[in-house]
């Protein structure tokens, strides 16, 4: 009788174990997914949420291990995952709740992924500034199919968005790239069937633009001026040097594109305009500096010494040095000793490097350029000059010759 009583319990306990778990159910949410019943749709590389809805009467989930189809696992009653590769998975779920129920779900993951975008290069274009330019998008739609599973995804939504553009909802935008408007960038963008949005790498448009710096713009003639070229995007250039007639008087086509200073010499006073017109394929570009290079009259300017000591000849002022501008297109100096007697004369036609600008030239002392010293005392000296303007200029004065 005793063990009857024992057998009836044990099957109690059987019987309530077994309705306990009866109609115990698990049910895959993906909050953060397009659901379609028990397909779920994810973007690439979205990290998407997935939770538990247990159904029974005990609710308490324990265990719950998932199982993504792309070899990878997780535990945890709300969890996310991102794929990496497009395609079709099997989303597998076991849960135990606090009495050991067990339940098991599946849901198969639709993952779009990344198109491949066609047209318009990505990265660096260079261009013509001012001038329209289309960029093209297109992309192809993706289809995957593996055994028991196809299906396709297209990108019904494209449009280019960038500096000029805003939005255009079309695969096909113009631009007008504006000179002053530096480099512009535009993205093409296109939102697929699950409703991901993805973009194609940046597309820049880089215009030429031709500049250069002078130094110096103004100054006498002869006025020696270095450019330098500080165009970018260009691959060719030509220097143009236009006089007040407007008329082209020199022209120079660097041997070498990558060229970057060039140096001319003013002859003559008035304004110049230099033009540098750049060039890279079909665009062409062209500056000049609005102030121009102002090349001014020669005057004489000279700084004479009134002293020197040539017969020490310790290293020490031991030359008559004049330094005589460049803007003077002929130069000459004769001196004198208190008769009147010539001692010493210089003269020099196109002074582009007049030699006494060289301290160690000039006269030292000696008569006439013979071994002889003339005495110490007073000289007379009387410069003639004319500038590169055709005026002509006079200045006279004394030196002392000091021993």
């Amino acid at each position: 009788m005793k063990k009857i009583s024992i057998f009836l319990f044990l099957l109690l306990i059987a019987k309530i174990s077994f309705s306990q778990c009866d109609g115990f159910s698990v049910v895959i949410k993906a909050p953060d997914a397009m659901v379609e019943v028990d397909t779920v749709n994810v973007c690439q590389a979205a990290e998407t949420a997935f939770q538990i809805d247990a159904q029974a009467w005990s609710a308490t989930i324990t265990v719950a291990n998932w199982t993504w189809g792309d070899g990878s696992q997780i535990s945890g009653n709300s969890v996310t995952h991102a794929y990496g590769v497009g395609g079709g998975y099997y989303i597998g779920l076991q849960v135990v709740d606090a009495v050991g129920c067990t339940a098991e779900a599946q849901f198969f993951a639709k993952v779009s992924m990344t198109p491949d975008f066609s047209g318009t290069q990505a990265g660096v274009n260079t261009v013509c500034l001012s001038s329209a330019v289309t960029l093209t998008g297109a992309v192809t739609p993706q289809t995957w199919t593996d055994g028991s599973w196809s299906f396709v995804n297209t990108y019904p939504t494209s449009y280019w968005q960038g500096n000029e553009v805003g939005q255009t909802h079309s695969h096909v935008a113009t631009v007008n790239p504006l000179k002053d408007e530096g480099d512009q960038s535009f993205v093409f963008n296109v939102t697929d069937d699950f409703g991901c949005n993805y973009h194609s790498q940046e597309v820049i448009l880089e215009g030429i633009e031709a500049k250069y710096s002078a130094n110096p713009t103004s100054g006498e003639a002869m006025l020696d001026v270095s450019f330098s070229n500080e165009s970018y995007n260009a691959t060719d250039f030509k220097w143009l040097f236009v006089d007040s007639t407007k008329t082209v008087f020199y022209s120079v086509l660097p041997p070498d594109s990558q060229n970057n200073t060039i140096d001319y010499t003013f002859v003559k006073p008035g304004k110049y305009d230099v033009f540098l017109v750049a060039t890279y394929a079909t665009c062409v570009d062209t500056f000049k500096l609005e102030s121009g290079i102002n090349v001014k009259k020669s005057s004489l300017d000279l700084d004479i010494p009134n002293a020197f000591t040539p017969i020490d000849q310790n290293g020490v002022n031991d030359y008559l040095t004049i330094k005589s501008p460049i803007s003077l297109r002929q130069f000459e100096m004769k001196i004198f000793n208190r008769w009147g007697k010539r001692v010493y004369d210089y003269s020099k036609n196109n002074l582009d490097n007049p030699e006494w600008k060289d301290t160690q030239y000039g006269w030292d002392g000696r008569l006439n350029g013979r071994d002889t010293f003339a005495s110490p005392g007073a000289y007379f000296y009387v410069i003639t000059a004319t500038g590169y303007d055709d005026k002509n200029y006079e200045m006279r004065g004394v030196v002392y010759l000091i021993e």
